[in-house]
């Protein structure tokens, strides 16, 4: 499963266990947003479908989501990260555009 399958599909079932159901649309969306950020701070390349996300929590609403879980790759490690995404009418495939990245953890040693 790519990157952002994974990430959308966890906030998704996430949000179904939760009853919020009307929110799941924005939610997946900022998800997958903070997935593609955390891969390019990890420095990842483009082609690379190794980074998984799970344990992704999205709170907020309207303007900024914050979205947080934890990452891991085969090579990079693993960690955690907290992502800010808001409206941006000029991004044409998701509409949010990133405020904030904070990745943290990796191979250590």
């Amino acid at each position: 499963m790519k990157p952002c399958a994974a990430a959308t599909a966890s906030v998704g079932l996430l949000l179904l266990l939760s009853g919020c159901s009307d929110d799941l649309d924005a939610a997946a969306l900022a998800a997958a947003k903070c997935t593609n950020a955390v891969h390019r701070d990890l420095g990842l390349p483009e082609g690379d479908t190794s980074l998984d996300t799970d344990e992704v929590f999205v709170e907020g609403s309207d303007p900024e989501r914050t979205v947080t879980g934890r990452w891991t790759h085969p090579f990079k490690g693993q960690g955690l990260f907290t992502c800010g995404v808001v409206p941006d009418p000029s991004d044409e495939l998701r509409g949010l555009r990133v405020t904030r990245i904070d990745v943290q953890g990796g191979k250590t040693g």
